[in-house]
């Protein structure tokens, strides 16, 4: 790492604004330490921890600063996420349990985003952690209905007129997706039964006006930190304003699909989502059909995602077509269609 060129470069940039960043920090000499690396799929996220002299006023700060790849549109990704943690800091920047990283600079050259670290576990790491401890499921449940209020609370601040989903551009693509899977290895029974499936929902929902707002774009058990009661939300993308129901179907289907790779029971599962919900909701109607559309959606993209990652693992695509199956005849079950999908063979 020491041999990294753009860490000299940060570490200058950042001593000559840490007035600017942390103006509680006075008098002394203060110092960056670079303090833990993690390297991502799109990015590396560089850690440092700022250390001041005795004679210094107010607690050492921590910095983030998230280096994106310069190719494939990296630098428009941080400009994008960097802006999209100004505009809404005021929303979640009163000190509540409710809360994103203080957004603090960007350096469109290197290209970088310069964050205040926060502390917490993701979500998803918390659930593995606990679950089997029957003490501790409501207070993971308890967290999943937090993440439906911050995420209510995101959506409401940047909420615009009604629309519709671009149901046909959808549609097309989940056919698309389908013949795919179809392609690597999941039966055609079942491909036959997912289309189905989706042209009855697309009639659902191709007519109904819903909310808009910006959208998370991720928003995920992953991204999802837990420090103590306190919900800080990460990788907020922010530049595209749709449907709410895409960041509710992608927060639902991320609690599900973690059954991929650990025994977590149906039950416990359905308690946290439908925690989320009430946290979103409370007791406000909303359009099941829109939900369970970018649900089924959803996860035909990201079953396609994973066997892209797993093409050399035969095992591991038997489990992801057996749990997609599973999981489309719960939905269908749970919604009372009369149609039912059988397990194929």
């Amino acid at each position: 790492m020491s041999n990294w060129p753009e860490l000299d470069e940060i570490q200058g940039r950042l001593s000559s604004k840490i007035g600017t960043y942390f103006p509680e920090v006075t008098g002394g000499t203060p110092t960056f330490q670079l303090t833990g690396v993690n390297h991502r799929t799109y990015s590396t996220i560089c850690f440092f921890h700022l250390a001041v002299d005795t004679r210094s006023k107010g607690q050492p700060q921590g910095i983030a600063v998230k280096f994106y790849r310069k190719e494939g549109g990296g630098a428009d990704l941080a400009k994008i996420q960097y802006s999209s943690l100004l505009a809404i800091w005021p929303v979640f920047g009163n000190g509540g349990l409710l809360s994103i990283p203080r957004p603090l600079d960007f350096f469109p050259e290197l290209p970088a985003l310069v964050m205040e670290r926060v502390e917490g576990e993701p979500l998803q790491k918390m659930i593995r952690k606990h679950y089997f401890s029957a003490m501790r499921r409501p207070a993971l449940a308890r967290a999943c209905e937090g993440s439906g209020e911050w995420l209510q609370r995101f959506h409401h601040a940047t909420r615009g007129a009604t629309g519709r989903l671009d149901v046909e551009a959808k549609q097309n693509q989940a056919m698309v997706n389908v013949l795919t899977l179809e392609s690597q290895g999941f039966t055609a029974g079942l491909c036959r039964q997912m289309e189905t499936f989706l042209v009855w929902r697309a009639k659902d929902v191709i007519g109904t006006d819903m909310e808009m707002a910006l959208i998370h774009g991720d928003f995920t058990v992953d991204n999802v930190l837990l420090d103590g009661e306190k919900i800080i939300v990460l990788d907020l993308h922010g530049k595209d304003r749709n449907a709410i129901y895409h960041d509710l179907a992608t927060f639902l289907n991320s609690l599900e699909l973690m059954r991929l790779c650990w025994p977590l029971l149906g039950g416990f599962i359905d308690l946290c989502a439908k925690s989320f919900l009430a946290g979103y909701f409370g007791k406000t109607k909303y359009s099941a059909n829109a939900l369970l559309y970018l649900r089924l959606t959803g996860l035909v993209s990201v079953a396609l995602e994973i066997l892209a990652r797993r093409w050399s693992q035969p095992l591991a695509r038997f489990w992801i077509r057996r749990r997609l199956e599973h999981l489309l005849h719960k939905l269908l079950s749970e919604h009372g269609a009369h149609t039912k999908i059988g397990r194929s063979r």
